[in-house]
């Protein structure tokens, strides 16, 4: 299997895992089948993302739909995700989206 191959499996993984409380890069390496070092180098290579930076992106993705679609409190919502605190996934999101998950439920 080619290495783009297997960084579009990776990816795929890391989507259907990022919300998943412990899940880390080593475990993503892993499954793709490379070593922590090559694979952050490859699939920053492929996607312009480093691994932690892209299960981020993925986490906050769906933490804003559940922002507009959802009335759990933005704990829950945070902890849903994978975010240990209130203080650390706000300061995720604005530093994301410019603006506190609250502030972003009322404008959609």
């Amino acid at each position: 299997m080619e290495n783009t191959e297997l960084i579009l499996n990776a990816v795929t993984f890391a989507k259907q895992n990022a919300t998943k409380s412990g899940i880390s890069v080593e475990e993503v390496a892993r499954n793709a089948g490379f070593s922590i070092d090559y694979f952050n180098r490859i699939f920053l290579s492929h996607t312009g993302f480093t691994v932690t930076a892209y299960m981020n992106y993925i986490r906050l993705k769906h933490a804003a739909f559940l922002l507009r679609t959802t009335d759990k409190s933005v704990l829950d919502i945070a902890l849903e995700i994978g975010y240990d605190s209130h203080e650390g996934f706000t300061k995720a999101f604005k530093k994301k989206y410019g603006i506190t998950p609250s502030e972003y439920r009322t404008e959609n």
